[in-house]
Order: structure tokens, then C-alpha cells, then sequence
């Protein structure tokens, strides 16, 4: 309680190494050093030369399962694995806690994790989380929600076909209604990740056809025996409205329809192929004016439709159809003898286009094969990445996105605006299937070290995010200065918590909060948060080390003003000369 000079002649010196306190022996046995005499260290049980112990820390880790729940002791440097062990039924592990002393983590935030002793005993306890993130693939509504609480979600969709339902890939939580777009997900006890399913299109939009080939021939041949050629019509295709040439005839069919093809032939069997002129998206394919000598149906055998495509006119592909045959219609209502046959199918971009049918026994004519699709383009922008540009609906097309330099990670694909599927939004090289009208998707990156700097403060700081400090700052640095330091946007509060401005000083016991992590600031002999050394520190610091005061936290690594770990009569010592300039 009292304080004065002492005279140092006669008094031995005891290095920042040995110090009073916990031991391991060379055998690895745990002992209490309690008293050393120059290098004789001294304790229950024997003595031995100091330089014969390793002075250790005692570690005790609550809730978990690799540790164990009996203390053990480290020496400084060393490290152990931890792993938390799950706590009840309805929480999710969260981070680590260090209740009690210094420690590092190779992730704080991992369940399963190592954990480098520093010097000081320590603390460790795992904490929980009791709320729960919810992941909508293709759809929006994700976030992180309280188990219980209800969230709305919805698909995105995807061109060409028709929504079928919502699956849940993982989680046991519950949907509203599965069958519905626009639908509720109740949350339950875990994450949970949901997603949208489709199934081709049962009846597809016939909006838009576009004649490219117009005033082509088109070359078929029929069953072998002869070469038909029929050819296009002067219908206008300057809107770009129409894939394929011609008119269906009328209700009464007659001669002077223009039978394009006529037929009657033992094989019974016609292929035709449909040049495009170029590479178009294609929906549906029709059968037009197919005539028979008085049946009422029997004009192509059923099952027998087969549509193929190609990109290059020589090799084609089959086309699963959605209808089964068929049906004759203009505008909902029979044609007599005339029949018209729509094939549906999910949309594909071809240059070609081939349909192969058996005729029936009475079947005698064939007015036109009409090829239908769908808009005719999508305009694709691409933010962070590239595959930008105006493509066929439906068409896939590659993207890749571009990362804004090495400390940056790249953290999936998004949707900003329209209609469209990314085939693999969690790869930086994936695929996209262009959708009808504008749509920009986005290529996600964020900074690997939310606490990445810039060196623009003299002398530069260090920030630790694993002891959740920043060590070094130098004294008088506005906010401002701080914030521009770091490369991604941050906040800085001070001790009371509240916002500060960018004007103020950043001194010890401020804190600077990134997307996920808040680190406090230490800055060295400041110990009343004014971001300056002077004579109030050198009087809390002098009342600290005679017991008048506690110092915690950032206030206690701050008063250790040479950089020993410890706070003793040299930091006092340190302090007064740096006063004295």
C-alpha cells in the first residue's frame, strides 16, 4: 500500500523466463514453483536449476468431446485439438469462446478445431446458435431464420419447362405446399437447403416463328422411291415472327390449297428435312394438311412421329416429344379432312430440323411441316465474369467469372435481374440457359481476410483476427485514417459501443467489426482510450501495479509498454521514458 524509492544495489535480477508458477519437469510432471534463488527454482517435493523447467499453462475446455473435461497444461507455442460436442436438440455450434486467457485457433468457427497456447492459463468453452440458415437453390427466400419461424419462398423458374414441385435436399423442416411456387418453409432444428424441380413442358408457347429459309427449296425424300421439293412461301418475316414457311389450307381442303406434297406409296414411310438458314430456338414442330380419302382418322399411324435436330445438317439428334398423337385443331375445332398434328418437345437451338412419320393406308397428302419457337432472343449480362451477349432462348451458353485479384474468393453466382438457370452456381466456370427478355447475373467474390490492409498508416498495424485484437496501432490515428487502412469496408465503435465518428481518435478498447468478425485495438501505454500516451497512463498504470486498479482485456496488453507479455515495474519504467521524450 505505500510506494517509494528502493535502493537495486545488492538485489538479484530474475528474467521475464522464470517466474513463479506452474512447471513441467523434464519427466513431465506438473509442479508449483514457489520460490528461485539466482537459478534454483524451488518447489513442493525438490528444486532443481530453473533452465530445467518449462513453465506451462493450465488449460481446461468445458463441452467437448477430444480434450476431455480434466485440465491439462501447455506450454507456450504448443497446441491441442478441441471438438465440441453437440448441446441438446435444437442448437447448431457457433464458435469458440476463450472465457479466460490468450489463445490462437486455426478457426474459431469450426466444431472440430486446434488451439495454440499463448502465455496465460486458459478458458475455453464452446458456444450455440438456436437459429438456422435456410438455402433456396433457384429460388429466392433464404437466410437465417429461428427454428419455428416461417419463411416465404419462391422459384425462379426455368424456360421451357413447367414447375413440378419443391424438394428438400437437406434438413428435416416442412414446405406449406410443394406443389406451389410462391410457398412457406417452416423452420425446424437444423439448416435446411430447398429447391425447386421441373419437368418439360406438356404445352409449350407457340408465339413466334421466324422464316430464315425464305425462298429456299427444301429437298425431302419419301420412302426411298422419289425426291419431292416444295418450297417456301412469300409470307413477310421482317419481324422475325416465323421459323418456317406457309399457310394451312383451309377447312376444305381441295387442290387449290397448294399441296406442297402428294403422295401414295407402298413404303409408306417420309422424311423430311427443314433447313433453318441458321441456328434458331425451337419449340414444336407441326404437321400440317394431312388429307385422307374419307377416313376419319388414320392419317398418320400413332407413335410413329419421330423429330430430330441438328447443328451442322449431318448429324441429328432425337427429340423426346411431349404429345402423343394427336390431334387435328384450328382454333380448337376439328378440320374435316384436313389434320394438323402438334409436336411438342423441350426447347433446343438446330440449324435443321428432320420428321420422320408412316403414313396410314388412305393417307394421301401433305400441305407443310411448320417448325414453331419460342422468343428469339435473350440478352445475357455478365457482372464479374465474362459470356456476355444476345443469344437464342433456351440456348446454353458458357460463363466464367473473373476474380478481382488474389486475396479474394470467389462465393457462387447470383441472379441480380430476369429469368434464367445457372447449371452449377457454386462453380467459377459453369453454363447458363438464356431465358426470353434481359436477365444479369453476378459472379460473387469476397475478400479471404475481411481484415486484409492496405499499409496506409506509418508504422502499419497488425491485426490478429484469431485473438480478435489489433496490436501495434500507432497513437493519433483518426478514424478515418483507420478505416481507410483496411481494404474492405469496416466500423469502428468506441468502448461504450456506440458509432464513431470519422473524426475521432481510435485508441484502446475501440473496436473494428468486418462482414463476420470484430477486433478490439491496443494501442501500446494508452490506457484511457484517447489514442495517445501521457501522464493519466503513467497514473493508471502506476495504480495497477500497486493493486489500486484491475486492468482486463485490451487495457492489460496495453500496459505491457515493452512487449514482455507481462506488466511490471519495467513497463512502468518504459512508460516514464517515453513521457520524458
Amino acid at each position: 500500500g505505500t510506494s517509494g524509492w528502493v535502493k537495486l544495489s545488492g538485489l538479484t535480477y530474475v528474467g521475464n523466463t522464470y517466474r513463479l508458477g506452474t512447471y513441467r519437469t523434464s519427466s513431465g510432471s506438473i509442479v508449483n514453483v514457489t520460490n528461485i534463488s539466482g537459478t534454483t527454482a524451488y518447489y513442493d517435493g525438490g528444486s532443481t536449476a530453473i533452465s530445467n523447467l518449462t513453465k506451462v499453462y493450465k488449460v481446461t475446455v468445458n463441452g467437448d468431446t477430444a480434450f476431455g473435461s480434466t485440465p491439462k497444461y501447455y506450454a507456450k507455442g504448443e497446441t491441442f485439438t478441441i471438438s465440441a460436442a453437440k448441446s441438446g436438440n435444437a442448437v447448431e455450434f457457433d464458435m469458440w469462446e476463450t472465457m479466460e486467457g490468450l489463445c490462437s485457433y486455426a478457426s474459431k468457427t469450426s466444431s472440430t478445431t486446434t488451439v495454440t497456447v499463448k502465455d496465460s492459463d486458459l478458458v475455453i468453452n464452446p458456444s450455440y446458435r438456436g437459429d438456422y440458415i435456410l438455402t433456396v437453390t433457384d429460388g429466392s427466400g433464404g437466410g437465417r431464420f429461428k427454428g419455428g419461424n416461417t419463411a416465404k419462398i419462391s422459384a425462379f423458374g426455368k424456360p421451357g419447362y413447367e414447375f413440378a414441385g419443391w424438394v428438400i435436399e437437406s434438413g428435416e423442416d416442412t414446405i406449406g405446399d410443394p406443389t406451389a411456387v410462391n410457398t412457406t418453409f417452416t423452420i425446424g432444428t437444423s439448416d435446411a437447403t430447398v429447391k425447386p424441380v421441373y419437368r418439360p413442358a406438356g404445352e409449350l408457347d407457340t408465339t413466334g416463328v421466324t422464316n430464315y429459309a425464305l425462298g429456299k427449296s427444301y429437298t425431302s425424300t419419301w420412302g426411298g422411291n422419289s425426291t419431292i421439293s416444295y418450297y417456301s412461301t412469300t409470307q413477310d418475316d421482317s419481324s422475325l415472327k416465323k421459323l418456317t414457311d406457309g399457310v394451312k389450307p383451309s377447312a376444305n381442303y381441295s387442290t387449290a390449297d397448294g399441296c406442297y406434297a402428294s403422295f401414295l406409296s407402298s413404303s409408306k414411310v417420309g422424311t423430311f428435312t427443314i433447313n433453318l438458314g441458321t441456328s434458331r430456338n425451337i419449340r414444336m414442330v407441326a404437321l400440317c394438311g394431312i388429307a385422307n380419302n374419307g377416313g376419319s382418322f388414320g392419317d398418320v399411324v400413332p407413335g410413329s412421329v419421330k423429330v430430330e435436330y441438328s447443328t451442322n445438317g449431318s448429324s441429328f439428334t432425337a427429340l423426346t416429344i411431349s404429345d402423343t398423337i394427336l390431334y387435328s385443331y384450328s382454333g380448337g375445332t376439328a378440320l374435316g379432312n384436313v389434320y394438323t398434328h402438334r409436336l411438342d418437345f423441350s426447347p433446343v437451338n438446330a440449324t435443321h430440323v428432320r420428321v420422320t412419320f408412316t403414313s396410314a393406308t388412305y393417307c394421301t397428302s401433305l400441305a407443310e411441316i411448320e417448325v414453331y419457337g419460342g422468343e428469339n432472343n435473350g440478352t445475357l449480362t455478365v457482372q464479374n465474369g465474362t459470356g456476355s451477349g444476345t443469344f437464342s432462348v433456351g440456348k446454353i451458353t458458357s460463363i466464367k467469372a473473373t476474380s478481382p485479384g488474389a486475396d479474394y474468393e470467389f462465393k457462387g453466382w447470383t441472379i441480380v435481374s430476369g429469368k434464367g438457370y445457372i447449371t452449377d452456381p457454386s462453380a467459377e466456370s459453369t453454363t447458363f440457359t438464356v431465358a426470353a427478355g434481359s436477365t444479369t447475373i453476378k459472379a460473387n467474390y469476397v475478400l479471404k481476410d475481411e481484415f486484409a490492409l492496405v499499409d496506409t498508416i506509418t508504422p502499419p498495424f497488425k491485426v490478429d483476427a484469431g485473438d480478435a485484437v489489433i496490436d501495434g496501432m500507432p497513437e493519433n490515428n483518426s478514424v478515418k485514417n483507420v478505416k481507410a487502412a483496411f481494404k474492405s469496408s469496416v466500423t469502428i465503435k468506441k468502448p461504450d459501443g456506440t458509432v464513431a465518428a470519422d473524426t475521432d481518435f481510435v485508441g484502446t478498447g475501440y473496436t473494428v467489426s468486418g462482414a463476420t468478425k470484430t477486433v478490439t485495438v491496443i494501442v501500446s501505454g494508452d490506457l484511457d482510450s484517447d489514442a495517445s500516451v501521457s501522464s493519466s497512463d503513467y497514473i493508471v498504470l502506476k495504480k495497477f501495479l500497486t493493486g489500486k486498479v484491475t486492468l482486463n482485456g485490451a487495457y492489460k496488453k496495453a500496459s505491457d509498454c515493452d512487449g514482455n507479455a507481462n506488466t511490471d515495474t519495467a513497463d512502468y519504467i518504459t512508460l516514464a521514458k517515453k513521457l520524458k521524450g
